[in-house]
């Protein structure tokens, strides 16, 4: 769906995680129709060297601006999405640039049919530091 996508900037924790993250458009033009809902999403981010990556359907009730949104959790709500990614293998992502990709299903809730996503996109990875308390 146009609008659906990644951030332009991923948060790379300074644990290895990625901050997957992004809008979705699930509402319909009429509001008196049910929006989609995602069954299913694929995450990948990747560098030349390492990658990142997730599957998983949806947690009911995870909030995308839980800051304490665990790995491998799926949350899709206000029209946003977050999945946290663990590090494939022993080689990890670094700041900069990074191709992310996301593969899932929508349902149609109205026509009950499934709908592909798919989504490729350029993205940056910026890594944060934590701050001390009053700094």
């Amino acid at each position: 769906m146009p609008g659906d996508q990644f951030d332009e900037v991923l948060r790379l924790r300074p644990d290895g995680l990625v901050e997957a993250a992004g809008p979705i458009s699930l509402k319909k033009d009429d509001p008196k129709k049910p929006p989609d809902t995602v069954m299913e999403m694929c995450v990948w981010v990747v560098q030349a060297n390492a990658a990142s990556n997730a599957m998983t359907g949806p947690d009911p009730g995870a909030d995308p601006a839980d800051p304490d949104l665990p790995s491998g959790k799926l949350a899709v709500a206000n029209d946003r999405w977050r999945l946290v990614l663990p590090p494939m293998g022993d080689a990890r992502l670094a700041d900069g640039a990074a191709t992310a990709v996301a593969i899932g299903v929508r349902m149609d809730m109205e026509n009950n049919q499934q709908k592909a996503l798919l989504w490729v996109q350029p993205v940056t990875l910026a890594a944060t530091t934590s701050q001390a308390a009053g700094a």
